[in-house]
């Protein structure tokens, strides 16, 4: 009887003993993912949308790691009569401009380009692409006129804000440069300014009537957009030169200065 009892006795501690630690309260054990959730990572981190997240991120880092330092007080660079330079040679320059425009198409590419800003088109290389959405709006927005006068105004109107631009960097530069040098130092505050103005006056209207400057400014054509695009990056330059701590104007003449190998061959 005794050893039937330990017979039947012994099932119930071998049971005991095989019960698995998650039955006796023990937290259970991480299992390994499967084959598809692992394929469906791997499948998410090559996609383009993770590698845009992942390039987003790290320029965010680089960011922060480069965080511009607080500017430096300072007065604004360009004066009141420095505007008045620009704006003076701007608009005089404009004036000559439409009243000697050319009334019709001319010569070389002027029939192909203004055909290509009319409807948007694709010109000869490189293409153009600033110039013409630049020369569209005026192809389609001014009322008056055939296509071919409507684009040339748009080469007027670049001339004459390259030639403004002009006028204004060379009269701010001229005062920085009587302020460096000893022997102006003591000079009168009006008869600076008067200097300065007539500098920039002066070397604005030497560019603009200059032959080739002219020529191209009463026609359809490109160079005049690109020689607007090109005092544009020298202002920036000059903004960041007068403000180097403030190093969104070199960003901006880096971006400027890309966008105008558009219009340069």
């Amino acid at each position: 009887m005794a050893k039937q009892k330990y017979r039947k006795s012994r099932p119930r501690t071998s049971s005991v003993a095989s019960e698995p630690p998650e039955a006796k309260g023990s937290p259970p054990s991480s299992q390994p993912p499967s084959s598809e959730s692992s394929t469906a990572s791997e499948r998410l981190k090559g996609s383009p949308t993770f590698r845009l997240l992942r390039i987003w991120t790290w320029l965010r880092s680089l960011l922060r790691r480069t965080q511009q330092p607080a500017p430096i007080p300072r007065p604004p660079l360009f004066r009141r009569f420095d505007w008045y330079v620009f704006w003076v040679t701007a608009l005089s320059t404009l004036a000559v401009y439409l009243y000697t425009l050319a009334p019709d198409l001319t010569l070389e590419d002027c029939g192909e380009l203004a055909t290509a800003s009319y409807y948007m088109g694709v010109p000869h290389a490189p293409g153009y692409p600033i110039w013409t959405v630049y020369s569209w709006l005026f192809a389609n927005l001014i009322p008056f006129s055939n296509v071919a006068f409507r684009v040339a105004i748009s080469s007027a109107v670049a001339a004459a804000l390259a030639n403004g631009l002009l006028g204004l960097l060379v009269s701010r530069s001229t005062s920085m440069l009587l302020e460096s040098i000893d022997l102006f130092q003591e000079l009168d505050r009006s008869r600076e300014n008067a200097i300065c103005m007539m500098a920039g006056i002066v070397s604005a209207l030497m560019m603009g009537l200059n032959g080739f400057m002219w020529s191209q400014a009463v026609i359809v054509e490109v160079y005049t957009l690109s020689i607007l695009s090109l005092m544009a990056v020298l202002l920036c330059l000059f903004h960041w030169i007068y403000s180097p701590e403030r190093r969104r104007y070199l960003y901006l003449a880096a971006f400027l200065f890309g966008i105008a190998f558009t219009n340069h061959k």
